[in-house]
Parts: structure tokens; C-alpha cells; sequence
């Protein structure tokens, strides 16, 4: 995920859009546009549900060595 992003944490990624989010629950609140929007700027996926997905496969590949 690191080589995808211009940021090193969630956290740096939510102060991207300069939104008061401070946590993952916080996205949930998030109109959809607005997330997809600081992910766009920030990395080099398409949409937040592009960014998550990836971070969960890449996840389960390292954690389960598949």
C-alpha cells in the first residue's frame, strides 16, 4: 500500500482532504464523493473502496503467506 500512496498512515491520509476526521469509524460519516476525492489526490487508486480492498488482500497475502 506504502509504493500506492503519498502518505504513511490512515491518519495522515484523512488530513489529505483537511477534514476533522481523526479515525476510520469518521469515514462512515463521509459523503462517498468526499472520501473518494482524498483518495484520489492522495494515491493512486480510484475510490476509497478500491484503496480498502487492496489493503485487505495485500493483508491476508502477508498474514497468511497466500
Amino acid at each position: 500500500m506504502s509504493q500506492r500512496t503519498n502518505v504513511s498512515s490512515l491518519p495522515e491520509l484523512l488530513q489529505v482532504g483537511q477534514s476533522a476526521l481523526t479515525s476510520i469509524g469518521d469515514i462512515s460519516s463521509l459523503d462517498e464523493s468526499k472520501i473518494n476525492a482524498i483518495v484520489q489526490e492522495a494515491t493512486d487508486f480510484d475510490s476509497w473502496q478500491d484503496m480498502f480492498g487492496t489493503a485487505v488482500k495485500e493483508y491476508a497475502a502477508k498474514k497468511f503467506n497466500v
